[in-house]
């Protein structure tokens, strides 16, 4: 099992916002869709209401989690 670690950035926003990191491991963990990008990976996750997105890097041993938060976009899921 790899370890979560997350930004100084990301601990912030998710305060802001009011994620709860437990929210974010889950997301992490059963994602609904994972868009890999050059330098990040973008993990989404349905809600009831929303969806939550995380954004991340990933190596052998770690997910280091730059951002989370909450959309209401379609796009994520769009084809």
């Amino acid at each position: 099992m790899k370890l979560f670690v997350f930004s100084k950035h990301a601990l912030k926003r998710l305060r802001e916002r009011g994620i709860n990191r437990s929210v974010v491991i889950d997301a992490l963990s059963a994602p609904d869709k994972v868009t890999k990008k050059s330098d990040y990976i973008l993990c989404v996750k349905r809600l009831p209401l929303t969806s939550l997105v995380v954004i991340y890097r990933e190596t052998d041993n770690s997910i280091f989690v730059i951002t989370a938060y909450f959309s209401t976009k379609t796009k994520y899921f769009s084809h």
